[in-house]
């Protein structure tokens, strides 16, 4: 009897643990501060990468400057990241490619980075739209430090990181990010 007690105690407690943590490090849908307002890499630069598309291209953040970077971590499996692939798309279409949309996959299966550009009209290569499947998570988690998804930094022209965009799907169809990437794009 005693025994029951005990075990069932020690699954409630583990399941109370558990929704607990998931409660807790959920990412809550933010727009870091806008410029102006610090955040905790504002003013540094983007670290050197390189990279090599879905496409075969090459991109490093030398071949980069010049252009602001909309710089994407997204997955096949998140829904967020489903509605604002498109978005970010229109918005890089809007600058005359004087922004790149730079979309890094952290999914485990390139055939899952295929499917999801599938669904959302993304199978060609172009200008502005720049798609690579971070395999060994090497600039997400490595040099990047991205934990979540969709994440987004905003690189500009100097390659100095400005602002960090965290869930928020909608925000790249808002005025605000258009004014200001129009402000970066003028700077």
């Amino acid at each position: 009897m005693k025994y029951r007690i005990i075990v069932s105690s020690l699954i409630t407690l583990i399941i109370l643990a558990a929704i607990i943590y998931d409660v807790v490090s959920v990412p809550s849908q933010y727009v870091e501060p806008a410029s102006g307002e610090e955040t905790s890499f504002k003013g540094k630069i983007a670290p050197r990468f390189s990279l090599t598309t879905i496409h075969g291209e090459v991109v490093d953040r030398e071949s980069l400057k010049g252009k602001i970077v909309l710089l994407n971590f997204w997955a096949s499996w998140c829904a967020p990241c489903i509605v604002e692939f498109p978005a970010m798309r229109r918005l890089a279409e809007k600058f005359d490619g004087n922004v790149i949309f730079l979309a890094i996959s952290i999914d485990d299966n390139i055939s899952d980075v295929y499917k999801f550009l599938g669904k959302v009209s993304e199978k060609n290569s172009s200008d502005f739209v720049k798609i690579v499947w971070d395999e060994d998570k090497k600039i997400s988690a490595g040099q990047f430090h991205t934990v979540r998804v969709p994440e987004t930094i905003i690189i500009d022209k100097k390659m100095m990181m400005r602002r960090k965009v965290v869930g928020n799907p909608q925000f790249w169809e808002s005025t605000e990010i258009y004014e200001y990437i129009n402000g970066l794009n003028d700077g």
